[in-house]
């Protein structure tokens, strides 16, 4: 089973150039983090300091808890940081509706995903950003990651190329069209 993914930006961007999107360049535009979760206690604490510690600090964390039987709502709870906001859902309604709700909600100018049991490089948001700001034209990029398997007790690495037609939803940074 999947247990932890690490991205690293640095020698893995890729970029998807399908749209072409014009946006004003602005020295700390919002990024918009979603994340849900369900029965996630074991990993979710580990998440969100990952998106904390990020270099790049214009952060709104978007958390939708899932309906989770353990102490995870508990756990989002007692963090106090302005930046994150959690929405409470009384039952499951998966992942990607979930992350849809979100996105509604995101009010930054780019949106990144990370799922409840990764971690992200320090500087996962800076790099992109960087990126994205440079290239205007660049509807959204995203990251090699490493991924520890835990079943198997190894970890393997799903690089990019420069320009994929695939991105992995965990590694993906675009523009927000609210």
């Amino acid at each position: 089973s999947l247990l932890l993914l690490l991205h690293r930006i640095c020698d893995g961007l890729f970029c998807s150039t399908a749209f072409n999107h014009a946006h004003n360049m602005n020295s700390h535009p919002l990024v918009s983090v979603l994340i849900c979760t369900f029965n996630a206690e074991q990993f979710i604490e580990q998440t969100i300091a990952s998106v904390m510690s990020q270099t790049y600090k214009n952060l709104e964390i978007l958390v939708l808890e899932n309906g989770s039987s353990d102490s995870t709502l508990n756990i989002l709870k007692h963090r106090s940081d302005p930046r994150l906001r959690v929405v409470e859902n009384d039952h499951n309604i998966g992942a990607y509706l979930g992350l849809n709700c979100l996105l509604a909600q995101a009010s930054g100018k780019y949106v990144a995903i990370i799922d409840h049991d990764d971690l992200w490089h320090v500087e996962k948001i800076e790099l992109q950003l960087q990126f994205m700001e440079a290239h205007p034209d660049v509807p959204a990029c995203g990251s090699q990651m490493y991924v520890w398997w835990e079943s198997d007790q190894y970890v393997s690495l799903f690089a990019a190329n420069e320009v994929d037609t695939k991105a992995y939803h965990q590694t993906l940074f675009f523009r927000n069209n609210p």
